[in-house]
């Protein structure tokens, strides 16, 4: 069995209303994207899917975290992930309606593989730049020393002169 297979929600058998999915994602998940940026993850995902005659609403939201090395001083630290994220599906023959939030599928379709769309919507919570958080004083939270080496070598002046000379041209 694949593991993308837990994703495929058979909606032909729900019943018109509010249905609830709850899942737990871990490198196993990523792994098949091959996404393999993290060191350890644990995020929860609860759906929430509203069945209409003629749609679906599919409300989702994340909570937990990842493990990532932090670009600045290389140490691991834990990622918080949270979001929120919608996905409407409607039945027609019509694709062109479709886009990143809106999906169409044909009347003749019974199930939906919601896999790609939780991973999407992960990887666009994460920060670009990932880097230990700060803490409540506004303090970096990597190695002192490592911040303090990092200051040190900031405060050099590694200026270039060619770029003193195209200074006189920046208008004011």
């Amino acid at each position: 069995m694949n593991i993308t297979d837990t994703y495929i929600i058979q909606f032909s058998g729900l019943a018109e209303g509010k249905n609830s999915f709850d899942y737990v994602l871990d490198n196993v998940f990523f792994d098949v994207f091959d996404y393999k940026d993290s060191k350890d993850s644990n995020i929860e995902v609860n759906l929430e899917l509203h069945k209409q005659q003629n749609m679906m609403i599919l409300d989702f939201s994340f909570s937990g975290y990842m493990t990532f090395e932090c670009d600045r001083c290389l140490e691991d630290y834990k990622q918080h992930i949270s979001g929120k994220e919608r996905l409407l599906v409607k039945f027609g023959e019509n694709p062109t309606e479709e886009n990143d939030e809106v999906i169409i599928l044909s009347p003749a379709d019974h199930q939906i593989n919601i896999s790609k769309f939780i991973y999407d919507s992960i990887i666009l919570l994460l920060p670009y730049r990932k880097i230990h958080p700060e803490d409540e004083h506004g303090k970096s939270n990597c190695k002192p020393l490592f911040i303090e080496q990092l200051n040190k070598l900031s405060t050099h002046n590694n200026s270039d002169p060619r770029w003193e000379s195209l200074k006189q041209y920046i208008k004011k």
